[in-house]
């Protein structure tokens, strides 16, 4: 190790003893190794990726799934007209939660295929917890789409709905996630999109003693059987270092992701990633 390596790892551990200091307790601990990972597959992960499998573009994004969830008979609410709209009402917001999947795509400058957009929606099936993350591995076709066209078949019936929403101010479940957090406010309806495929992963991200994902081992187990395999980050910041490791078989996946050693990552934290952790 040259005298600047040596002195780059001093100043690493120099930042994150100092965090470790000012936010010693289990849940700040977690929001650090969540922001370095963060850092991590934007800086690292992502351009290795697109260079050694070739993707066109790769997306981070927050992970959810989809509760089971019937909406009531509508004979129960067809008393007044009141309670009519409220059916109305619930079956809008049942509907913009199932298109939360082609909705993220789109404004993200991209119109899925009919299989890719399915299997995302599998993938939110799969799972009965939310994940912290899933990242999108994206390869673009030869053709072109509007955004109209995007709208038109894959949300014309709740583009209405979230437009009149908004016109009235008005407060209902997930508005945040599907205006603000989507940023359909912002979304051009005249832009080309890319028609794409594409592969995705789930993140989960430990920090502190927990080598694996004991209370959501079914949960990911399940989504692994289903195709999407999980990318496990553990990060030890009592020794600098982050522990990656690709999981595409559901049998691996168990309280101790690591008690296989063969193709884990071992990465240590730079001291760019801990200065800009601190920093926000």
């Amino acid at each position: 190790m040259s005298e600047a390596e040596e002195y780059s790892s001093r100043q690493s551990k120099s930042w994150i003893l100092s965090l470790r200091k000012l936010f010693d307790t289990g849940h700040l601990r977690g929001c650090i190794g969540e922001r370095l990972i963060d850092l991590y597959i934007h800086d690292e992960l992502i351009p290795s990726l697109k260079k050694k499998e070739g993707w066109t573009d790769i997306l981070y994004i927050k992970a959810w799934y989809h509760e089971p969830r019937s909406l009531p008979p509508f004979d129960e609410y067809s008393s007044s007209e009141a309670r009519k709209e409220l059916w109305e009402r619930m079956r809008m917001r049942t509907k913009v939660a199932e298109e939360e999947e082609a909705r993220l795509l789109i404004v993200n400058g991209f119109y899925p295929t009919k299989g890719f957009l399915e299997y995302f929606r599998k993938l939110t099936a799969s799972l009965s917890h939310c994940a912290d993350g899933f990242l999108i591995k994206i390869k673009g076709t030869e053709t072109y789409r509007t955004t109209n066209e995007a709208i038109k078949n894959y949300l014309s019936e709740t583009d209405d709905y979230i437009k009149t929403t908004m016109k009235k101010n008005d407060d209902f479940t997930n508005k945040a996630e599907v205006i603000n957090y989507f940023g359909w406010k912002k979304l051009q309806k005249d832009k080309m999109l890319p028609e794409v495929n594409g592969e995705i992963e789930v993140i989960e991200v430990k920090t502190g003693s927990k080598e694996g994902v004991s209370g959501q081992t079914s949960s990911y187990r399940n989504a692994a059987a289903n195709g999407f395999p999980l990318r496990f980050f553990h990060v030890d910041l009592n020794s600098f270092l982050i522990k990656e490791k690709l999981i595409a078989n559901p049998n691996e996946i168990t309280s101790n992701c690591f008690k296989d050693s063969k193709n884990v990552n071992i990465i240590e934290v730079s001291f760019s990633m801990a200065k800009t952790t601190a920093r926000n």
